[in-house]
């Protein structure tokens, strides 16, 4: 299956996991396109301010890939910054969360494996 850029859904959703703002979401792939592997593949526009609240996952497991921009996540509790590059896995009842605190829209790759 191949799914071009137009063909993308773009959901805007507001207080993600009790964050602030609305994040804009480009669904790659739906959830039943993913012989039950995958619930979210998507690109998520994050701009300055905006934030994913603290969040579990289990028995599921989240990745943030950070595209462009930098975001101040939590990872278990853990503050750290990442930026363009940087990737980080939640799962098996760890909990993290996202905030855009920099000047410039973040784009992040999340995907939430089954």
């Amino acid at each position: 299956m191949i799914r071009h850029k137009k063909e993308r859904r773009i959901e805007h959703r507001e207080n993600v996991r009790g964050g602030e703002g609305t994040i804009r979401m480009a669904h790659l792939l739906e959830a039943e396109e993913c012989f039950g592997k995958v619930n979210l593949a998507a690109v998520l526009k994050i701009k300055p301010g905006e934030s994913i609240g603290l969040h579990p996952h289990d028995p599921d497991a989240e990745i943030y890939y950070i595209l462009d921009g930098k975001l101040t996540v939590t990872d278990n509790g853990v503050e750290s910054v990442m930026k363009k590059g940087d990737v980080m896995i939640t799962g098996a009842g760890g909990t993290h969360s996202a905030k855009n605190t920099g000047k410039k829209t973040a784009r992040m790759l999340a995907i939430v494996l089954a």
